[in-house]
């Protein structure tokens, strides 16, 4: 079942007017807090719905509430259905004027994503979700709502407040994934569609570039240049690594706790929807998404307002309990705190209510669970090792340490004698496939000024394969208790399973992806189609041996 469905012709318009949702919308100022390292935003400005200012006893009391973290503030996030009109009305607080701007939105046809910031709202006409061949025009009919004396307000492309308005399917309803009441708004929710299915949705805001014009300026010491950060969360790397330097548990949630990035929580089977919103101007860089030990498809990519960029993924329904890591750009935002978890919560947790009339979903055979291969499966089994070579001083490398490889576990001893760099390693699997890898770690157990004792354990993490988060995802995330990686001397066994064909997949140690230095630790895997005749390797066979 896809969370995602494709676009239906559209209805000949009716006579009737459409049905008006309409929604009362207070730009609130305030200090918001980041993390508990007092990562903060002095000069914060979001918004909130005006019911839920009246409910934490109005504007004073909720900004002092959300100050005191005991309101989490997040982008505004608010749902409609297709063939619905919809009435904005934004009302702006102290310290600045106080007016009130209203917004009439006509009712679309189809689902898409609306933006809507601090500036303008960015209705598109028509939805460009299912037609990318039309061109894209963006019709900004609202002042802005700041004063020119406002902080931060100089460029145009990075607002200061920000929210969207998802357009759903006709007849569905949207609830609170907790406690499963109507859900007025929220970036979490489970839909409900009108044919009986549902699906759990998630939005990720990220808002590197539009809170932090100066991208030379990355540390939180100017409290007029922000950092970047997830629904204005984020979880440093180096802060953490300054309690355990041990960059093996950086993500362990037994050593340091849950990050407080969205924690993005499910059952095993359901059906996820992502959506990714990046906030920055056109010229900034577009950040990968990427989540371990499952896979996600991409459905859609759209520019929905001049300053921000909307993705949408499903991904694979989890069949395990178990954390994963989720992290959005590569090393140098990881550093700077953008990565999650996403928790696939066992069946006995009743805290989060199963999306479907109080039921689970009825999960598949055990054949096709990721968790041990059947009778009849093939399984290919490799042996690795990581070795370690002695450095060549470079005049244009940057890091001084000795590199490491990996290479074929009947070559290691051979490798580690030659000068030259080992060749790149390259597995092999078919689709339907179960692969075995068992990695050897080859390094010396040695402690120096330059070379800590922690940075010597590795791992292996693969791309796209599905494998059970617990015991084979190759990262010690979240609550997971099982050691994921490998100390000097030792050996560890990877299972994983290809569940379709992929192509080329990357496989890397778990380091690469918070500390740039092991660049050398790559690898490589080959998905080819099921039953591929062509250059196919038996699955007795070790291409090492």
């Amino acid at each position: 079942m896809e969370p995602f469905h494709s676009p239906t012709t559209p209805t000949p318009p009716d006579n009737s007017a459409p049905p008006v949702r309409h929604f009362d919308i207070a730009l609130v100022h305030a200090s918001v807090t980041y993390n508990r390292y007092g990562w903060h935003d002095p000069h914060a400005a979001f918004f909130v719905l005006q019911k839920d200012l009246e409910r934490h006893g109005g504007l004073d009391s909720f900004v002092q509430k959300a100050e005191s973290g005991e309101i989490c503030v997040e982008p505004l996030v608010i749902r409609a259905n297709s063939g619905e009109s919809i009435e904005l009305s934004l009302t702006t607080h102290p310290p600045f004027s106080v007016h009130t701007i209203t917004k009439q939105i006509s009712a679309y046809s189809e689902p898409c994503t609306i933006f809507f910031d601090d500036n303008l709202f960015y209705p598109l006409e028509p939805p460009h979700t299912f037609f990318p061949e039309r061109p894209r025009t963006f019709f900004p009919e609202c002042p802005r709502a700041f004063s020119p004396d406002c902080p931060r307000t100089s460029c145009p492309e990075c607002p200061r407040a920000f929210g969207a308005l998802l357009i759903e399917e006709a007849g569905t309803t949207f609830h609170d994934q907790y406690t499963g009441e109507p859900l007025p708004s929220g970036t979490q929710a489970v839909i409900h569609r009108a044919d009986g299915t549902c699906f759990r949705e998630f939005t990720l805001f990220v808002h590197d570039t539009a809170l932090h014009p100066d991208p030379n300026n990355l540390a939180p010491d100017n409290p007029d240049a922000p950092f970047p950060g997830i629904n204005y969360r984020s979880e440093p790397a180096s802060k953490r690594l300054s309690r355990c330097e041990d960059p093996a548990y950086l993500f362990s949630s037994l050593v340091h706790e849950d990050p407080p990035t969205p924690l993005l929580e499910t059952h095993a089977g359901d059906p996820l929807l992502l959506r990714l919103i990046t906030i920055g101007p056109r010229r900034a860089p577009r950040h990968p998404f990427h989540a371990t030990g499952m896979n996600w498809r991409p459905t859609s990519f759209e520019w929905i307002a001049p300053c921000a960029s909307c993705q949408t993924f499903t991904l694979n329904q989890p069949y395990e309990a178990g954390d994963h890591l989720y992290t959005i750009g590569g090393h140098s935002c990881v550093t700077m705190g953008l990565w999650g978890i996403l928790r696939v919560c066992g069946r006995n947790d009743k805290r989060l209510k199963p999306i479907q009339n109080g039921v689970h979903p009825t999960l598949p055979s055990i054949s096709n669970i990721p968790n041990v291969p059947g009778e009849n499966d093939v399984v290919r089994k490799y042996e690795i090792a990581v070795i370690e070579k002695k450095a060549i001083p470079r005049k244009d490398c940057l890091s001084h340490q000795p590199p490491r490889y990996f290479v074929w576990m009947s070559d290691a001893k051979r490798e580690m004698k030659r000068r030259r760099a080992p060749a790149p390693l390259v597995l092999s699997a078919d689709a339907g496939d179960w692969i075995e890898v068992t990695l050897h770690n080859c390094l010396n157990a040695r402690t120096t000024a330059d070379v800590p004792a922690s940075s010597r354990r590795v791992s292996l993490v693969a791309q796209f394969l599905c494998c059970d988060p617990v015991y084979n995802s190759g990262l010690n995330i979240g609550r997971n208790k099982w050691e994921q990686t490998v100390a000097p001397g030792e050996k560890k066994k990877y299972l994983w399973r290809a569940d379709q064909e992929y192509g080329c997949c990357l496989i890397r140690s778990f380091d690469s992806i918070c500390c740039p230095q092991s660049d050398h630790l790559l690898a490589t895997i080959t998905i080819d189609p099921a039953v591929s005749l062509e250059y196919k390797i038996p699955a007795h066979t070790n291409p090492g041996g």
